[in-house]
């Protein structure tokens, strides 16, 4: 199998059904390659995780404990339909708690380290094949700590270890780290400090405790031992409020039995032993979530350091580390350098992505050449999009070398794309590392701003999740698209979900920004007529990739790409893209600070998840049930494609009409007064009539179509979640239209 791809790979009418990596070579990495500037940059890939989540309790698909109607007045009453059942509307929370204490109470300070030690995750290699194989030894460690020195960093011993020398490597000696960031590289005395690596050495996975030392200009910050411990509840997603008033933190048990919750730090401090934070449900239960708030006594500054650790009665604690990352979803777009299509750039362009849904744009450093948009990248960036509101750009990491006026228009800064092919680069030095250090280069400059990097593969995402804040990937599995698995192993409806949800798992606690197949027109192909043949997704393949991001735990979304000639070319393609984008913009508050839970109870061929936020359930639902009647997408279906056009279309995936009940549990602390459906045109009525069995909400018989693949439903706390939904989908009508 590997022979065949490599050389069907070398065919130049082929080549483009394998991934960028056809050969043993790596792709080139975005912030690199020469033709980083172009229309036909490369894309990222998603993630993996099971289409329903068969660990949470389940009950009954039932209606019965409804009323039962009275007696019929007349005949013509008794019919067999008997109505629709009473709404569970409100349905109360049955937990609850109160702090005791203000936010800037004191609160104990624990100098102890606290660590996680996290194993690389990846998908059944034989369900989704790469040239690459799956990691085995070592992961990734978080350590917590309270500086005792202030001061800049001048050194770091991990175990003895002087972690610099990664970036020195000695010729036949694997270097003891694939990256590792300390943070702040300026601690304050009695401070959170974090120290984060990964390691492939397979002593971490035996180790019972190591040693961390932290040096600095002023002294000793850190100088003890911590525990290597995998926690069965750990960690999923760490973040600030909207108002960055407090901390949010989301943990999920995946253990076969519950863990109880005896204490939460915050940056060192003990917040539920001072009171500043409480439990109304200590107790977790297998496969259930928790989610803390805990009030700050301060704002949370974007670039400032997080520590959080969650001990149980009964179980290693779960500690996450981090950089605060402002509290935004963002709706980005890997437009075509020529259509200057952002603030400051073409009006035109600009005006009809933003009317399609997209407020973020990636820049890089030839956008501005004469050649292209002929602007000042700095004035775009720190002047333009910084004064535009709402309006961000998704940057190249050399960009973080200008003198910017103002980052408030920057999300992120990259450092790559696709770079994770290879560990190791030629001079010994790991991939990571150097990453790692471009993201620190970035925070030295501009501390405020995260820095993202993109990935492609489930075998070695876990090597670089955490290098940088925020974690991306692309996978695709429409309009013939490259993919990385190997030849014959044509990506399924679901194999975007699954490669998102994977990189998501590496990542948490920390965020993924993860990419939707949009419309490229790298993807055509030309007929024998030397016509073009439009190979892009439908607008169910474009509704199903932009939900997955969503169903995979995504906290933005970033569409590769946006070309308006082809929504010049098909219309109802660049709908579908403004339809999504429109749709996430309206849940994407509660997307941003809530977490997938992974409890709901779906049949096969459906993927199926719950965002569980502060004020609000998002179900996210799917079907992947095929068309029998229809031809389904496959390498051998696309090289015919390529072959014969003018014979055999581009094969899409079309599915099949069906009905499917979803049932899910209401956590205890949350009440829901009204329900509703998200659709392009706003919030909506459910489609049909739900049920509640205690705590267990149920949706009978949803109706899905190729027409209705993809949907997304809210029960919100409150009652003007709908009036909410429907500010965050304004859009402009007319809409602009794309610009060819």
């Amino acid at each position: 199998m590997m022979t065949l791809r490599a050389t069907f790979c070398l065919s130049l009418l082929l080549a483009p059904l394998c991934a960028c990596n056809a050969t043993s070579q790596p792709p080139p990495d975005s912030t690199t390659a020469p033709d980083a500037a172009t229309d036909t940059d490369s894309a990222p890939a998603p993630d993996s995780a099971p289409d329903s989540a068969p660990d949470s309790d389940s009950a009954p698909d039932s209606a019965s404990d409804s009323a039962p109607d009275a007696a019929p007045d007349s005949a013509s009453d008794a019919a067999p339909d008997s109505g629709p059942p009473p709404s569970p509307w409100p349905l109360p929370a049955i937990a609850s708690c109160t702090p005791t204490a203000a936010p800037c109470a004191e609160a104990s300070a624990d100098t102890a380290l606290y660590a996680s030690y996290r194993k690389d995750r990846s998908l059944d290699n034989t369900e989704y094949p790469e040239e690459i194989e799956p990691i085995s030894a070592g992961g990734r460690i978080q350590v917590a700590a309270i500086a005792a020195a202030s001061g800049e960093v001048t050194r770091v011993l991990i175990d003895g270890v002087d972690a610099d020398s990664i970036y020195a490597p000695v010729e036949g000696v694997t270097p003891a780290f694939e990256w590792y960031h300390v943070w702040p590289r300026q601690p304050a005395l009695g401070q959170p400090i974090y120290v984060a690596f990964h390691s492939l050495a397979p002593r971490w996975d035996t180790l019972q405790s190591a040693t961390l030392r932290v040096e600095t200009t002023e002294g000793v910050a850190v100088d003890s031992s911590f525990p290597v411990a995998i926690t069965p509840a750990p960690l999923t997603w760490v973040t600030p409020t909207a108002d960055r008033g407090a901390m949010l933190i989301h943990l999920r048990n995946g253990d076969s039995v519950p863990h109880t919750i005896t204490r939460v730090l915050l940056g060192g401090r003990d917040v539920t032993g001072a009171g500043i934070a409480c439990l109304a449900t200590p107790t977790v239960a297998p496969g259930a979530t928790a989610l803390i708030e805990v009030p700050l006594c301060t704002e949370a500054s974007p670039g400032d350091a997080w520590t959080a650790v969650v001990e149980y009665a009964d179980a290693p604690a779960a500690v996450g580390v981090g950089r605060v990352i402002p509290p935004r979803f963002p709706i980005n777009a890997w437009q075509n350098t020529s259509e200057c299509a952002f603030p400051g750039g073409d009006p035109a362009s600009y005006a009809a992505l933003a009317a399609a849904g997209v407020d973020g744009y990636y820049l890089h450093g030839g956008i501005c050449a004469p050649s292209a948009c002929d602007c000042d990248l700095a004035e775009v960036i720190g002047q333009t999009i910084a004064n535009t509101p709402g309006r961000y750009t998704w940057a190249a990491a050399d960009l973080a070398q200008l003198d910017l006026a103002s980052t408030a228009g920057v999300a992120a800064f990259a450092t790559g794309d696709e770079s994770e092919f290879h560990i190791y680069e030629a001079d010994g030095v790991p991939v990571g590392a150097r990453k790692a250090a471009q993201s620190l280069e970035a925070w030295r400059r501009y501390p405020e701003v995260p820095t993202f990097n993109g990935g492609f593969t489930h075998n070695h995402i876990g090597v670089v999740a955490g290098m940088a804040d925020i974690q991306g990937l692309d996978f695709y599995n429409a309009g013939c698209a490259p993919h990385i698995t190997l030849l014959d192993h044509h990506p399924p409806p679901r194999g975007p979900y699954d490669y998102l949800r994977n990189t998501r798992d590496n990542q948490m606690p920390g965020p993924t920004w993860l990419y939707a197949q949009g419309l490229h027109s790298g993807w055509n192909f030309q007929d024998a007529h030397k016509q073009t043949v439009h190979s892009q997704p439908d607008r169910q393949e474009i509704l199903l990739q932009a939900f997955s991001v969503l169903a995979a735990g995504g906290k933005g979304l970033l569409w590769f790409q946006s070309s308006q000639s082809e929504g010049v070319a098909a219309p109802e393609r660049w709908q579908a893209l403004s339809d999504a984008s429109w749709m996430i913009r309206g849940v994407a508050r509660w997307a941003q600070a809530g977490d997938i839970t992974g409890g709901v109870e779906a049949p096969d061929q459906m993927i199926a998840e719950l965002i569980r936020a502060p004020d609000a359930l998002v179900l996210v639902a799917a079907t992947i049930l095929p068309d029998p009647e229809v031809v389904q997408p496959s390498d051998l279906r696309c090289i015919e494609a390529k072959i014969t056009p003018d014979e055999v279309p581009p094969p899409h995936h079309v599915f099949a009409a069906r009905t499917a009940t979803l049932a899910f549990d209401v956590p205890p602390e949350l009440g829901i007064v009204d329900a509703f459906e998200v659709r392009p045109e706003g919030p909506a009525e459910l489609p049909v009539h739900p049920t509640a069995t205690g705590r267990r909400v149920t949706l009978p018989e949803l109706p899905f179509s190729n027409d209705e693949a993809a949907r997304i439903f809210v029960f919100a706390r409150d009652a003007d979640a709908r009036a909410q939904v429907q500010a965050a989908m304004e859009r402009p009508v007319p809409a602009p239209p794309p610009v060819k």
